[in-house]
């Protein structure tokens, strides 16, 4: 079906790609005309201005005949729209041309020649739009007008239609963006146009482009950078029918079902295995990637060693299954069982730039005890998420810092060593545990540090399943407050008010439902319908001991077992800074 798919930029599209291959583009007459309106326009716009350099834009699929002339079947209201857009800036650019800054700076000549030979193929136009509503006539109108500088008759009601409007448009975008003579503005933004990445897929013929293209058009979906990693796969291993490939390729697809889990294990793998030479360089291409690298870096060793590519992703994501979706770890899977609730836990508390780490640990030391390492990413993260130190863009780095200690032999200590050095000091820690907002600030994180402090608390014996959910798949055990958010009239407490989303306020309750909004007596000794207590002196919780001796509920109190809580936090984190 697919002859070749690559990721190409703009500017190579347009004129000369790595192959020394230059093409003509033409719209199919069947094809509908020119439709984006100026939503779309400023979409594009804004996606291109305000992201970095090489921001990816999508697919263009198309059947290449004779003459290197390119049919396009998907993706003609992009490529229509990049043609007007780099009109609009060519236009901007031709009366520059004889200023000093342009004259006496090559790289901005070579540019300004570059961008006229966009819109030529020869002696002819590069890109040919739809004959429907005079998208074709229009779009001609203005490259002789502008890059031939053929000043004929302009087409009857030009300016009432699309391709004109759009053109207009982007030149107006352009003026807001650039100031007065601000010839590197200008450049800038050129840049961003031209280094902008689409996936050009060649198709073989016209079947096989209108097969991918009903595929992604009956999705809703683009194709996604698993898709196109695929794709390269199967066109680059020949001793194997595309068939075969797939189905070897969809053994990675259902361990990791999920888009984003994907997308994040091609990220992990990479991160994880290229320092230590496997399928990637490690002289070569950056410590970490995102999303818009990984069609391009995938591509790349793809070309040089497909099987072994493939054969990698798949015995890795074997692994990577069971952290993304430790639920699916059975009794049988005998390496992960004992891992199950621990790693259960660590994803709802939101670890993922830890997979870095774990998935390079447990693929090279299998045998390995992790128990240990599992407890100290768990305090880690907690203390990360509470104080949000390290920043979040950092945590990527860490992680691949972390995984180079480990590359000759597990050293659990040199290990610990490395990650306690990136936290925050226990005094922060102090601070952000008496913020007066916890709940507000992240409700999800201290539920898990009070179900975190409850299991501590609780035998083998008598554990509970604090995220069991019932059959509507909502939580059974939620985070409570033990002063109500919305008290009943005439129970109002300005000073409980004011520790209303500490810590010492909060609790865990399988009956939330039930307790909600009563006050603090009905809430400790509430009965359910069998006349079992069910309240906060039901014994039931652990951390709820404090209210036990309690028969009314106030600031001093809350302060007081929101300082019990936190030393006792204090404590069982303590000894990741040992």
């Amino acid at each position: 079906m697919i002859h070749s798919a690559n990721q190409i930029t703009i500017s190579a599209l347009l004129s000369k790609d790595s192959g020394g291959d230059t093409f003509q583009y033409v719209i199919p007459p069947y094809q509908r005309g020119y439709a984006w309106n100026k939503n779309q326009w400023d979409n594009l716009f804004d996606d291109l201005s305000e992201n970095d350099n090489g921001y990816f834009l999508g697919s263009l699929i198309y059947i290449l005949g004779e003459e290197n002339k390119a049919t396009v079947i998907d993706g003609q209201q992009r490529l229509t729209t990049l043609n007007l857009l780099l009109l609009a800036i060519y236009e901007k650019l031709i009366p520059l041309r004889s200023n000093p800054i342009i004259t006496e700076n090559d790289d901005y000549l070579e540019k300004v020649v570059a961008t006229k030979k966009y819109f030529l193929y020869g002696e002819n136009i590069r890109f040919i739009p739809s004959i429907q509503n005079n998208n074709k006539t229009d779009f001609e109108y203005l490259i002789r007008k502008i890059v031939k500088k053929d000043e004929s008759n302009q087409p009857a009601n030009f300016g009432n239609r699309r391709i004109a409007k759009a053109f207009k448009h982007f030149s107006e975008r352009i003026d807001t963006i650039i100031k007065k003579d601000d010839i590197k503005a200008l450049f800038d933004f050129l840049d961003k146009v031209t280094s902008a990445c689409v996936v050009r897929i060649d198709t073989k013929d016209e079947t096989s482009a209108f097969v991918l293209f009903e595929s992604i058009n009956n999705r809703g979906v683009p194709l996604t950078p698993m898709d196109l990693i695929k794709n390269t796969m199967i066109s680059s291993i020949n001793n194997k029918t595309a068939e075969e490939t797939n189905l070897e390729w969809q053994k990675v697809v259902n361990n990791l079902s999920d888009y984003d889990v994907q997308v994040r294990y091609l990220r992990h793998f990479y991160q994880a295995f290229r320092p230590i030479g496997l399928i990637f360089s490690p002289d070569k291409g950056k410590e970490k990637i995102t999303k818009n690298d990984l069609i391009r870096t995938y591509t790349e060793v793809i070309k040089d060693n497909a099987e072994n590519v493939l054969a990698e992703l798949i015995k890795k994501s074997s692994i990577y299954k069971f952290l993304s979706y430790p639920e699916n770890i059975q009794e049988k899977d005998e390496l992960w069982s004992k891992y199950k609730n621990k790693l259960f836990d660590l994803k709802k508390l939101g670890i993922a730039p830890a997979y870095t780490l774990l998935l390079f640990l447990f693929e090279k030391y299998s045998q390995q005890n992790f128990a240990n390492l599992l407890d100290y990413i768990e305090k880690w993260f907690m203390i990360r998420h509470l104080t949000d130190s390290p920043a979040t863009n950092r945590l990527d780095e860490i992680f691949i810092r972390a995984t180079e200690t480990q590359h000759n032999k597990y050293n659990e200590k040199s290990l610990f060593d490395e990650l306690q050095k990136e936290l925050p000091s226990q005094e922060r820690i102090k601070e952000a545990l008496l913020s007066k907002s916890l709940y507000e600030d992240n409700p999800a994180l201290i539920r898990y540090i009070l179900i975190y402090l409850e299991q501590q608390n609780r035998t083998a014996e008598n554990k509970v399943d604090f995220w069991a959910v019932n059959q509507k798949g909502k939580a059974i055990w939620s985070l409570e407050h033990i002063y109500p958010q919305n008290p009943k009239e005439g129970e109002w407490n300005e000073d409980c008010k004011y520790g209303l989303h500490s810590l010492g306020n909060l609790t865990l309750s399988a009956y939330n439902s039930n307790l909600s909004n009563k006050s603090f007596d009905k809430k400790a000794e509430d009965k359910d319908k069998k006349d079992n207590i069910i309240g906060f002196k039901s014994g039931n919780v652990k951390i709820n001991d404090y209210l036990r001796n309690k028969d009314k509920w106030c600031l001093e109190y809350i302060e007081e077992r929101g300082n019990q809580l936190r030393e006792i936090f204090l404590e069982y984190i303590n000894s990741v800074y040992l």
